[in-house]
């Protein structure tokens, strides 16, 4: 009786610690109202009914444009949590997204999660973090789900598609032209692995590219790219048999032209425009320091002229030789 006493003690103590840290965890687990505005679902944990609608009114206005730029229309239900801190974030999404991420879509499962608004990097209006990730579900349904589109092009759609605009992009496009930094497109597939100030150029190269593209070849090339590549044809041969133009030659170029286009940009940099405040306010700081010498100089020579009394030339002494 002994034995078994001191022999299972141990583990039924263990046991009970688990079930109640278990039953504590559940409770602390997050209460999510589900708010349905057809096609999407809101799991929300506030009480502020004027932030979901504001939300739900700008995704659904932003929807209305982005089925019919792509031609592909959303599912019937969407599902958009809103966890109400980053540590509900982190849990919801089992830590699979970036530090740096405002988002993260799983376009199979038809659902979103969007960081609290106030979490959200680079000054991104949560509505356009939540339309973006939504992007990448109407560019699942547009590709039938058949997979193939590069990083560059899905991630440049979805914020033009959103409209996402990232505070200093040009400055920062300018400053990696300068210092021959530019990722270049296909380094844009490993973005998920990168820090935070790389990832950050990586979605401005593929933002500007995408909308390169699209000046170039419009928007029914994208529609087509979206539906016709596939596992039996390959990204490559549908962007030659769209544009007629082969894929590697275009992002060679694209390159090669945003080094050219770019480089100026740096000056749009603030920092930069403030360096070259500053030194522009010194030079003329210097020049009117001048210029002041200068009046003053001639006002003391005409001063000098006025105070000389002419000579009379009895008065002048005569010196015999």
């Amino acid at each position: 009786m002994f034995r078994w006493y001191t022999q299972w003690l141990p583990r039924l103590t263990v046991g009970l610690w688990l079930m109640l840290l278990m039953s504590v965890r559940a409770g602390a687990q997050t209460s999510y109202r589900i708010v349905p505005r057809p096609p999407f679902v809101y799991y929300y944990a506030g009480e502020d009914e004027r932030f979901l609608g504001q939300l739900d009114e700008a995704l659904q206005s932003l929807r209305v444009g982005m089925e019919t730029t792509l031609g592909a229309t959303l599912p019937d239900e969407v599902r958009i949590d809103l966890p109400p801190s980053r540590s509900e974030f982190v849990r919801i999404t089992g830590g699979r997204a970036p530090e740096w991420a405002g988002g993260i879509a799983y376009p199979d499962r038809r659902r979103i999660v969007i960081r609290p608004a106030h979490t959200i990097p680079g000054g991104v209006p949560i509505s356009v973090t939540a339309a973006h990730e939504i992007g990448h579900i109407l560019i699942h349904v547009a590709n039938g789900g058949q997979g193939g589109i590069p990083k560059w092009l899905e991630e440049g759609l979805c914020q033009v598609l959103a409209g996402e605009s990232r505070a200093g992009s040009l400055g920062a496009l300018g400053r990696a032209a300068v210092a021959n930094r530019l990722m270049g497109l296909p380094r844009i597939d490993d973005v998920l692995q990168y820090s935070a100030p790389d990832a950050e150029l990586a979605y401005i190269e593929a933002r500007y590219a995408a909308g390169s593209f699209v000046e170039r070849f419009g928007w029914e090339s994208v529609r087509r790219l979206l539906q016709e590549t596939s596992p039996d044809r390959p990204f490559d041969a549908v962007f030659h048999a769209v544009t007629g133009v082969e894929y590697e030659y275009w992002q060679a170029e694209w390159l090669e032209k945003a080094q050219e286009r770019y480089r100026g940009l740096a000056l749009l940099d603030l920092d930069n425009l403030i360096w070259i405040g500053i030194v522009l306010l010194a030079m003329v700081a210097v020049i009117a320091v001048w210029i002041r010498k200068r009046i003053q100089f001639r006002k003391w020579l005409e001063e000098e002229d006025d105070d000389e009394t002419p000579v009379d030339p009895s008065d002048e002494p005569i010196h015999p030789h």
